[in-house]
């Protein structure tokens, strides 16, 4: 009963801010696959590998309301997270629904993303409509397809959906050392070193909070590179092309494994580079790999201001992945307004942002974004020149999975100008018109567009050794400037600030020689390949 009403409470939730798609679907197809893979997903707990497991098998789950679905549902497979403990994350079938839900235990913090994850949680109960302290696993997302691998809708879990696929295993097979040099094993084993389509190549600068005790225990915030810079991208790709190259000189059977390799190694470049889907548009146009690594490749110049890029004629001719940072409402403090304290302007932000989240959902053509689920509430932000602006985020904070991964394109117009699009090609100032009807409850017009390009340095943390380690991004920033009559006269913005991927630079990048140095023949063959 809980879960019906949870699936309930989210369905009004989610269709009052236009969010609510057509998540019943044909449930006679049905595939049950032996593993799925759960990659991109708003909760990251529910990330990762799930193996089939059986009622008749004997797997037991942790709870006894747990067994008791197992047995209810033993036509049906259950499927456990490979990486947590045992029956603690499951994807199964369940009768009482007729659907397939994502299920976690969250009774003890010990077994979930912290107490943060907790929170989220309660919170998402109490929207629903449900009670504030639980006990047993709870419902994160449902499916309500024959087949898990359908679409999937969050209910407790946060957004986006699960995209749940099968799994796919690349592992090398155990052989004997005399077989090591037939044809079939060569190219399983090139398959495995050269292989490029499975890497997930991305950085992004995580903020921390540090205390300076220098100026009186003030904190201080400072960026923590994580994952891999620009720099290191193209290098990792010179080192693979390197070994590449020398193992096509070994043996004409070693040769042909190696080209049978190289042969998706254009499709997977443009995967790492975050533009491949855009490939399925003509609207657009996206660099070669040859000419966006030569461009991706540090240069002092870029180091020091990534800006210097949009002068480069590749960059202004192509776009490129954007992956957003923040999408909110914002519009000027009037004078009478306390920080702390709703005023008749925040109340209109808070009153305007559901009908926003689903018109901006339109815009962007159902991208993957982590919406916020709870409720929206105000803040106050000061600008760089001063002014103080009340703002309302219409997104959570993005997780990990999401940093630096391209939902949009974006490219640069009228000698510096930004455009954003959707990966069909379709700017998001075209898509207004066919999305203004979802504005009409909120009674206001389009009355401009503001567009820049950004770039932020950012100094880094003591931690991994990298004590005074500056990063520098590109950002491409988007407003749609409104007239709310509610807002007595004041402009309401719709910001979007998105980080042009992959260009985020750290300092290590300008200590590296340069690639024509380090790698010279990859550099000339980039060269003669972009020329031609």
């Amino acid at each position: 009963a809980e879960w019906r009403a949870a699936v309930a409470g989210a369905e009004a939730k989610l269709k009052s801010r236009g969010l609510l798609l057509n998540v019943r679907q044909d449930a006679s197809a049905s595939s049950t696959p032996t593993s799925l893979r759960i990659g991109l997903c708003g909760t990251e707990l529910v990330a990762g590998r799930y193996d089939r497991r059986c009622a008749s098998s004997g797997a037991r789950s942790t709870s006894e309301a747990s067994t008791i679905r197992c047995a209810v549902g033993a036509a049906e497979p259950t499927y456990v997270h490979a990486a947590v403990a045992e029956g603690l994350v499951t994807l199964e079938y369940l009768p009482c629904l007729e659907a397939w839900g994502i299920l976690a235990e969250l009774r003890t913090a010990s077994y979930c993303d912290g107490d943060d994850m907790q929170n989220r949680v309660g919170s998402a109960r109490q929207s629903c409509g449900l009670a504030g302290v639980w006990e047993g696993p709870q419902l994160l997302y449902v499916c309500r397809s024959g087949s898990p691998l359908g679409r999937w809708l969050p209910v407790l879990g946060d957004f986006p959906a699960p995209v749940v696929t099968e799994w796919v295993d690349t592992s090398m097979p155990m052989v004997s050392v005399d077989a090591l040099l037939s044809a079939e094993i060569s190219c399983c084993i090139f398959g495995a070193l050269l292989d490029l389509s499975s890497a997930d190549w991305r950085g992004f600068v995580r903020m921390k909070r540090e205390i300076n005790v220098c100026d009186g225990y003030l904190f201080t915030v400072r960026g923590l590179m994580t994952g891999v810079s620009a720099g290191q991208i193209v290098t990792r790709i010179a080192d693979v092309w390197g070994v590449a190259r020398a193992a096509r000189a070994v043996s004409r059977r070693w040769r042909a494994a190696v080209w049978e390799q190289q042969g998706a190694w254009n499709r997977a470049l443009k995967r790492l580079l975050q533009v491949e889907a855009a490939r399925r548009s003509s609207m657009v146009r996206v660099a070669r790999p040859e000419e966006a690594l030569l461009l991706v490749a540090p240069s002092p110049s870029r180091l020091r201001d990534p800006l210097e890029i949009i002068n480069d004629p590749v960059f202004n001719r192509c776009a490129w992945g954007a992956s957003l940072v923040f999408v909110r409402l914002e519009a000027k403090r009037m004078e009478e307004d306390e920080p702390t304290v709703p005023g008749p302007v925040s109340k209109a932000l808070a009153a305007l942002a559901p009908i926003f989240i689903g018109y901006v959902r339109r815009l962007l053509d159902d991208a993957p974004v982590t919406w916020a689920s709870g409720k929206l509430h105000p803040m106050i932000h000061r600008e760089e020149s001063g002014e103080m602006n009340w703002y309302c985020n219409l997104t959570n904070q993005v997780p990990e999975s999401l940093r630096s991964r391209a939902q949009l394109l974006c490219r640069c117009i009228f000698g510096g100008g930004v455009q954003l699009l959707t990966f069909a090609g379709k700017p998001l100032l075209a898509s207004h018109m066919s999305s203004e009807g979802l504005l009409r409850p909120a009674n206001v017009r389009l009355c401009g567009l503001d567009q820049s390009w950004s770039s932020t340095k950012y100094w880094g943390s003591d931690e991994d050794k990298r004590s005074n380690i500056s990063l520098n991004t590109l950002q491409a920033n988007m407003s749609f400037v409104f007239s709310a009559p509610t807002l007595g006269g004041r402009a309401l913005r719709l910001k979007f600030a998105a980080l042009c991927v992959p260009f985020v630079y750290s300092q290590e990048d300008a200590l590296r020689p340069p690639l024509s140095e380090t790698h010279p023949d990859f550099y000339r063959m980039l060269q003669r390949q972009a020329a031609a």
